[in-house]
Order: structure tokens, then C-alpha cells, then sequence
């Protein structure tokens, strides 16, 4: 989640001078035909190689490129919110980033493991501005053992997680001290770990990499703006990055209906995009 005030990177780009919300992204000119069947035969053509001609130099199948959704906040949606979710990980790879100590994280941790998602501790970070990051926040003025002790009290709250991504977190996030900290406890327990940049002096990830943990960080922030049709236009910006880059991860909101719906109508589209939804953990370096 993005703090107030901090204007994220990949949210201005994507809004202005794209096509008409929903859909305006041509199909892949580098995507490769399906399969294409002998009329009359019911067959799939024989793809052995002309006589002189080597496996080798056939042309290769394109690489599609890759986009990864988060969706944070996970623990605060009501119930009725979180159906909209649910059905949406059993059909496609997602990843939720769970709150540790919000009304239903334990209950909506156990349910994203089950419907499919990939479960990620959304850990509270302390913001530059006044806002409350939640309980358990990770302060810059905590001693070491606090920040230990914290870190490994939000992970005990979401059972499953198999990563850690911050929430808030702009001041703490930009501190070398808590960082490593923090990123400590990540490698004790065996876990990756996604910089949310929430500000562009966010040392998180250089420290992960540093530190030898795997690691990743977000391109694009899908739902500032939480309306159908502008998750929609920041789905599209999503894309283009990951056509320009090779990998594109974003992130949602697991408690705003509309970023729900956006998916449910992008999602779909994606095969003729010639773009690929992959697991968070299949990108993660």
C-alpha cells in the first residue's frame, strides 16, 4: 500500500494518452499461433523439419512477457468484499499480502491458501507522514530486539506466508538500520521479499539483494484511484511495462470491489494480449 501524500512510481504513466479504458491494448504482435489443424484431418500438422534442415534452426517459440498481481490489505475486507476474491484465485495465479493483526487476517490467510493465492505478510511500516501504518508497525526509534521481535510476531499471525512486502513504510523502509533488520528476519525464516515502493528512497530492495534474499519490487500500483474503469487503465500500464521490461508486478487491494471486477474483465483478455500470469514466486531473484 502506497502512503499518503508519496506519489508512487508507474501511477501517473498508463492514465494519460492511453485508449479507451478496458481493452484498449492491441494483441501481441510477437505472439505465436496456436495450433493449427490440417482441414479435413482433425490433425495437427507434422512440425518435423525439412529434409537438411536441423532442429535447431527452426524458430524459437516467443518468450510472452510476464505480469505478477498482488493485492494487499488482506484481513481488512468484510466477508462480502473477500467473495469477490475468491474465485478469482482459483482461476488465476495471484498473490495476497496480508495485514498480521487486522479483524480476519488469520481466517482470510487460511482461505487465500486454500482458493489458490500465494500468501505474502503485508507488514506495517512506519509512513513519513501522520498516518497510523496499523498494530505491530515496524517504528525507526524501536531498538533492534523491537524490530526482531515485531517482525517475527507478524509472521506467527499469518500462517502460510511464504514472503514479506511492506505496507506503508516510507520513512522506515528508506532507513539502511531497519531494513536490514527486518530483511534479517526475512532470510531466518526462509522467505522472499517485494519492495512496495512507497517512495523512490526506499533501500529495501538493494538491501535484499545485498543481503543475498530474494527479491523483487513493485512497477505499477493498480487501484490508487478506485474505480473499474481506472484499475482498468493501470492494468493496460501494466502491460506495457512488462512488454518494455520482460516482468511487470502490481499492486491492488484485496478490500476495494472494484479492483475485483477490473480482473475479472482484464484477466480473461490476456492470452490474446500475448501476455503471461505467472505466481509471484516464479519472478522472484
Amino acid at each position: 500500500m502506497m502512503d499518503e501524500g508519496v506519489v508512487p512510481e508507474g501511477v501517473a504513466a498508463g492514465v494519460a494518452g492511453v485508449a479507451p479504458p478496458g481493452f484498449g491494448i492491441a494483441p501481441d504482435a510477437g505472439k505465436a499461433p496456436g495450433n493449427v489443424t490440417t482441414p479435413g484431418t482433425g490433425t495437427t500438422p507434422d512440425k518435423t523439419p525439412a529434409p537438411g534442415v536441423s532442429i535447431g534452426d527452426q524458430p524459437a517459440r516467443p518468450i510472452r512477457p510476464k505480469i505478477c498481481i498482488i493485492l494487499d490489505d488482506g484481513g481488512e475486507a468484510t466477508p462480502d468484499v473477500a467473495d469477490e476474491f475468491w474465485q478469482l484465485g482459483s482461476k488465476w495465479p495471484l498473490a495476497m499480502a496480508v495485514l498480521p493483526f487486522s479483524p480476519f487476517s488469520h481466517e482470510q490467510a487460511v482461505m487465500a491458501n486454500n482458493y489458490g493465492y500465494e500468501v505474502l505478510l503485508h507488514l506495517p511500516m512506519e509512513p513519513l507522514g501522520s498516518e497510523n501504518p496499523g498494530p505491530g508497525a515496524i517504528f525507526t526509534d524501536l531498538t533492534d530486539a523491537e524490530i526482531r521481535e515485531r517482525v517475527q510476531a507478524a509472521l506467527d499471525a499469518v500462517p502460510g506466508a511464504i514472503g514479506v512486502n511492506n505496507h506503508m513504510g516510507s520513512k522506515a523502509s528508506s532507513d539502511p538500520r531497519v531494513m536490514r533488520l527486518v530483511l534479517a528476519e526475512v532470510r531466518r525464516n526462509n522467505l522472499f521479499f517485494v519492495d512496495s515502493v512507497s517512495i523512490a528512497s526506499t533501500v529495501g530492495y538493494q538491501e535484499a539483494v545485498r543481503m543475498g534474499i530474494p527479491a523483487a519490487r513493485r512497477q505499477v500500483f493498480l487501484d490508487n484511484v478506485a474505480t473499474e474503469e481506472a484499475v482498468l487503465k493501470q492494468l493496460e500500464e501494466l502491460v506495457r511495462v512488462a512488454r518494455s521490461k520482460g516482468t511487470a508486478i502490481g499492486i491492488g487491494h484485496f478490500n476495494r470491489v472494484a479492483t475485483a471486477q477490473a480482473l475479472a474483465r482484464f484477466l480473461p483478455r490476456l492470452e490474446e494480449l500475448g501476455i503471461e500470469l505467472v505466481a509471484l514466486s516464479e519472478v522472484i531473484k
